[in-house]
């Protein structure tokens, strides 16, 4: 019986990356590719999966006869709607078994080794996801597909901060704002799009907070 091994796969709307290790959990190799958002361009999606996967087997110096033997945990952007799910579980994959939770979910998995505590993803989209006394609590998680809109929509805030963040870019380049500010204009513009985005998130915590 050929031996088996594990790949995990992290899919952002951005970036797709997976890494495959063998059962003592040694990592053999790993691989990057393009956008993994199964909900807004899933065959895209299935692509960069592929891609990743196919980089990931070069590295390691194994051919893809591997996925046959390889059992696959899959965090991917887009995995919170259950018609994105159903339809990536429908296709014929090229693993032996297959799993398949949000790319939130595989962060704070990382981050807290199954334990109690809280993740914030500030991507192209952002998302907050925590785990309290085995309570799951998460919080946005659509990216930019509702992050514009009204001053009153939830997510107008980091909207709003992406968009200044651009306009100050466009300044630069044109050379309207003085070499000597850059810096610590775009530093605050980081900084404004990060409390924006997480203001929602801590609100929403405070009342599921730890006793």
């Amino acid at each position: 019986m050929a031996k088996p091994f594990f790949l995990g796969i992290d899919g952002g709307a951005t970036s797709c990356r997976a890494r495959i290790r063998d059962m003592d959990g040694k990592l053999l190799g790993e691989g990057e590719s393009g956008p993994a958002n199964i909900h807004s361009n899933f065959r895209l999606a299935m692509e960069s999966i592929r891609l990743a996967c196919e980089a990931a087997l070069r590295c390691a110096g194994l051919d893809q006869q591997t996925l046959q033997h390889s059992h696959a945990g899959l965090g991917l952007a887009g995995a919170g709607i259950k018609s994105a799910c159903d339809r990536l579980l429908s296709e014929k994959m090229p693993f032996a078994s297959t799993v398949l939770e949000t790319d939130a979910y595989v962060a704070w998995l990382g981050a807290h080794q199954g334990g109690d505590g809280a993740i914030v993803i500030l991507g192209t989209g952002s998302c907050g996801l925590a785990f309290v006394n085995g309570r799951r609590i998460g919080v946005a998680g659509w990216g930019a597909e509702v992050s514009v809109g009204k001053p009153s929509d939830e997510h107008f805030g980091p909207s709003t901060a992406v968009r200044r963040r651009r306009r100050c870019r466009q300044l630069f380049s044109t050379g309207s704002v003085g070499t000597r500010r850059r810096s610590s204009v775009l530093h605050q513009e980081r900084r404004l799009l990060f409390m924006l985005s997480s203001r929602r998130w801590c609100s929403n915590m405070r009342q599921h907070a730890i006793p």
